[in-house]
């Protein structure tokens, strides 16, 4: 082939987008994962090593433009019934912000981007549900493995990393073996693991810590 996997991305984002007036509604993940499909095909097949950057684009334009076209059109119509279900308080700033003089592609574009924020907002809505949910987990698992005081459990929520990944169960049971080292050692009257605790309270912790810092390492990887 007489051109690289870059020139052929360009070549096609160009051809999508009208030289780059108006946005890639596909994401960028999507578009770079199916050029790369297709270079590798190109690579493959016999008979290509004289094929031309022309030649391939007009291949496969098209297929981009009508995956682009699909996904720009369900995202104006989700848009659009976002607006009819949530209608604003004043529009007439939103109206004057879309009156820029540059079309339909113009306002489509600044659409999506709040699509896409709106988008980021309930994958943030979303990860602080689960923690949240993850939280009262643990919490009535405690209390129902008899760990009856409720300012230690506060403690160790706040203490403890808690994310979507993490095992309530395997967690629960490092907590309720900590709380019974704590309570053996602990006066009545004394909440086990706060000021004025048992000793050895960091190192009969640790063990805790560790898990949870193992499960957050591996979230990362």
């Amino acid at each position: 082939m007489k051109f690289t996997k870059e020139q052929l991305s360009e070549a096609l984002k160009a051809g999508i987008t009208n030289n780059g007036k108006k946005n890639l509604a596909m994401s960028e993940r999507s578009f770079n994962g199916k050029v790369e499909r297709i270079y590798k095909r190109l690579e493959k097949a016999s008979g290509n090593d004289e094929l031309e950057l022309d030649d391939a684009v007009a291949d496969y334009l098209e297929d981009f433009q009508e995956d682009d076209n699909n996904i720009r059109n369900d995202n104006s119509k989700f848009v659009k019934e976002w607006e009819k279900n949530h209608p604003a308080k004043d529009d007439k700033g939103d109206k004057d912000d879309y009156k820029d003089n540059k079309g339909d592609e113009s306002k489509l574009d600044k659409l999506l981007k709040e699509l896409q924020d709106l988008k980021s907002e309930r994958e943030e809505e979303k990860r602080a549900k689960t923690i949240s949910e993850k939280r009262n987990q643990l919490k009535s698992a405690l209390k129902g493995k008899e760990v009856k005081n409720e300012d230690w459990i506060n403690d160790q929520l706040e203490l403890i990393h808690i994310d979507s990944e993490t095992d309530v169960d395997a967690l629960t049971e490092r907590l309720v073996k900590s709380y019974n080292k704590f309570n053996a050692n602990t006066p009545p009257d004394i909440t086990p693991g706060g000021t004025g605790g048992g000793k050895g309270k960091t190192d009969d912790f640790a063990d805790v810590v560790a898990v949870v810092r193992k499960q957050s390492h591996r979230e990362e990887k």
